[in-house]
């Protein structure tokens, strides 16, 4: 008889993948964020250490809206700009829009000029 193989969602995951995660988990604690980051290297933003200097600089709106859910939050990137600072900005639109999503996926150019945070439940 042939012993079988199970297949888990851990055979899926690489080491560095679940560092990066710990990493992130990390740095959400330590600042009380409610929401989870979940843009890793394989991201057209590659891996994000948080103290580094995003492409957005202080002083730049993010925005979480949804026209089903009918709401639209936004704020503004404070700092200097670094990673951390935009996750600030997208945990307060997440939770001023009490929002069921919480994972920070990605960004998009709003066609007002601001960013749109995508997310993820």
């Amino acid at each position: 008889m042939q012993d079988l193989k199970f297949t888990t969602a851990g055979d899926f995951m690489d080491d560095q993948f679940m560092k990066d995660m710990d990493y992130f988990t990390r740095i959400g604690d330590a600042n009380q964020f409610e929401t989870r980051w979940s843009i890793y290297s394989d991201s057209e933003y590659g891996f994000t250490r948080m103290n580094e200097q995003s492409p957005f600089s202080a002083g730049t709106v993010i925005r979480n809206r949804c026209s089903v859910w009918g709401y639209d939050t936004s704020a503004v990137v404070g700092g200097n700009g670094s990673w951390v600072d935009v996750w600030q900005a997208c945990d307060k639109v997440i939770r001023d829009a009490d929002d069921h999503h919480i994972f920070v996926e990605g960004f998009e150019r709003l066609e007002d000029g601001t960013i749109g945070v995508v997310t993820g439940s």
